[in-house]
């Protein structure tokens, strides 16, 4: 067992009995933190409101369906089993998912020994990522607390037990089978005999193929390989974007105000780093075989995210990883400042011209109230003739969870782009569409249908 691994370095931060007085209260904090966000919808996350309605029809045909390209079984399965709770158990289950993660990532910072870790978890447990991102009916919470706890125990040589808790994680969000490439990394960076990688292996393979099954059998999952390809070929990081993605990738991990006292405290600490240049910094046993690990996971996690970047929050494994990168590197006055400067993204945020504005908590409440009150208003409408307004994807989901009595057409169900009436209302006046082709559109209007094109705000 290498010391550098696998114990907390001694000393009082991890002995004070005051240290687990504060770790405590950190977490009832996290807890009466999220309530506002258990309301109020799914979430402003579209695939929130996909995750629902796949878990609507779930139950409805009774076999597995995916919410979108590629699937995420376990935790879709998850969504069929809470839906009938509404979002207050769907968010609230993944509210628990992120008390799990924080609490795994407590034990993260230990292990690596991190001297100061009660700043970490501060900005993990507050930081606008798992706050915000991680209370919306979505996979992003369970993903993650199953990859930190196989990240905890690879550091305690316990593969077995890591290779079924990555399969978990990938049962949620699949891009965590990234992880196996820095968990191999760290076996062999150790020097690990052949039957520790057979146990990770035979932890997480066949775990993995009994998850991904119902995938595989789906007849709505059909043809999944060319939508994955469609996604991938639409959006990826160019020479001419590469900037502005990393700054994206960047403010969503830290925020403004975290990133700017990051960018000031990393600045220091060079600085007087290149004054003791010539003091001896001993190194930890191991710490080469952990760097390897997380190293690699880096650039697992940000190489997959360069190839599709749709949201910043595909980079959430190296979130812990920075932050306990900035916790083991900074002076205890920066980072203490650092910290604190990335808790308060959630509640006020900078704009370019020095402006400060309401933080994500208050922007993620406002977005959800805005998108109920434009579909409530689409429910409202009486027009003098029979019209499909055309709504997009995102309205047509909220419109068939928020009104049963809307008659459910083919397109409403269909976890990919379908044109086509996907919603009609018990009187026929009113229907609702995704999109219509030309043809669609002129068959309608033989019917004596208006077609109207709805334009909604946002964010």
């Amino acid at each position: 067992m290498a010391a550098g691994e696998l114990s907390p370095r001694p000393g009082p931060a991890h002995t004070h009995p005051r240290v687990s007085r504060v770790a405590w209260l950190l977490l009832a904090g996290f807890v009466l933190s999220r309530a506002p966000l258990l309301g109020g919808g799914f979430g402003s996350d579209d695939d929130s409101w996909r995750n629902a309605v796949a878990a609507l029809r779930m139950r409805e045909i009774g076999h597995y369906i995916p919410s979108r390209v590629p699937g995420f079984p376990l935790f879709e399965g998850l969504m069929a089993g809470l839906i009938r709770g509404g979002p207050n158990a769907t968010n609230g289950a993944a509210a628990l998912a992120g008390l799990a993660a924080t609490i795994l990532f407590w034990r993260l910072l230990r292990a690596r020994g991190v001297r100061e870790p009660i700043w970490p978890l501060l900005a993990f447990a507050f930081g606008a990522p798992l706050w915000i991102r991680c209370t919306q009916s979505m996979d992003y919470a369970f993903g993650l607390a199953f990859f930190l706890a196989a990240w905890l125990a690879a550091l305690s040589r316990r593969y077995g037990p890591a290779g079924i808790l990555v399969a978990l994680a990938t049962g949620c969000r699949p891009s965590y089978a990234l992880a196996s490439l820095p968990m191999l990394v760290l076996m062999q960076a150790r020097r690990e005999p052949p039957r520790r990688f057979l146990a990770y292996g035979l932890g997480l393979a066949p775990l993995t193929a009994a998850l991904f099954t119902p995938v595989l059998l789906s007849p709505e999952a059909e043809h999944l390989e060319r939508h994955i390809a469609h996604h991938a070929a639409r959006a990826h990081v160019t020479a001419g974007n590469a900037l502005w993605m990393a700054k994206r990738g960047a403010l969503f991990a830290l925020g403004r105000p975290g990133l700017l006292a990051a960018g000031l405290a990393i600045a220091a600490a060079l600085a007087a780093r290149w004054r003791r240049r010539s003091e001896p910094r001993p190194a930890l046993p191991g710490a080469g075989a952990v760097r390897a690990f997380e190293v690699s996971l880096a650039l697992s996690i940000g190489g997959f995210w360069l190839l599709i970047p749709y949201d910043e929050a595909y980079l959430l494994p190296l979130v812990p990883l920075a932050l306990i990168a900035l916790a083991r590197s900074l002076p205890r006055a920066w980072l203490v400042a650092t910290m604190l400067a990335i808790t308060a993204e959630p509640l006020v945020s900078i704009r370019l011209d020095a402006r400060l504005v309401p933080g994500e908590l208050f922007q993620e409440i406002a977005e959800r109230r805005r998108q109920l009150a434009e579909v409530r208003a689409l429910l409202e409408r009486r027009p003098t003739v029979p019209t499909v307004y055309v709504v997009g994807r995102a309205a047509v989901l909220r419109l068939l969870v928020l009104d049963p009595s809307l008659a459910r057409m083919a397109p409403a169900w269909s976890p990919f782009h379908q044109p086509g009436v996907a919603l009609v209302s018990r009187d026929g006046r009113r229907s609702f569409a995704e999109d219509l082709e030309p043809g669609q559109e002129a068959a309608l209007a033989s019917e004596g249908r208006a077609v109207e094109r709805v334009r909604f705000s946002g964010r």
